[in-house]
């Protein structure tokens, strides 16, 4: 009994020991000096901004740079890859079960014996410290880095087929 009390009463210390992080808090003003009130956009972004222009031969070449466009479908793929690091992450909160097996012979001369062993595995890490929230935290910004890099490649794209399209005309 005063061995299990001991035991608790060290889970506790070590559990009470874990450190808190906090983002930091900062005061941002309600208006800045030379704060613009309204918006200085003359049309509201959308995806296919290009389509704007009224032009169905701009709109085919971009289409068509978007679709054929090699490095804009590794940029998905870097999507959907980070997604499953995601998705990793998170399965690290489960209980991981495993089986090992052991095959052998003991013994020497006439007296062989074989013996066989199938060992289930049972591991769960308890995030004491915070480590694992932190990969999850890390593996969701990188999610969102790669879908910005996507997007921006697009928009690149996108912008250097409409300028080449308009300074050939």
């Amino acid at each position: 009994m005063k061995k299990s009390i001991t035991y608790i009463t060290l889970l506790l210390a070590v559990v009470g020991c874990t450190p808190r992080l906090t983002p930091v808090s900062v005061d941002v003003p309600e208006r800045y000096l030379y704060q613009i009130t309204e918006s200085t956009d003359s049309l509201p972004f959308k995806n296919e901004w290009w389509r704007e222009f009224g032009d169905t031969i701009l709109n085919r070449l971009i289409s068509t740079a978007l679709a054929e466009n090699k490095d804009l479908r590794v940029a998905a793929s870097k999507i959907i890859q980070s997604q499953q690091s995601l998705l990793t992450m998170r399965s690290e909160y489960l209980p991981q079960f495993g089986f090992g097996r052991q095959v052998g012979v003991s013994g020497s001369g006439s007296n062989v014996t074989q013996y066989y062993a199938i060992e289930p595995t049972v591991s769960w890490e308890i995030p004491l410290f915070g480590s694992l929230g932190s990969a999850t935290t890390e593996a969701k910004a990188g999610v969102d880095y790669q879908l910005w890099q996507y997007r921006g490649m697009r928009l690149a794209i996108a912008a250097q087929v409409a300028t080449t399209y308009y300074t050939l005309l």
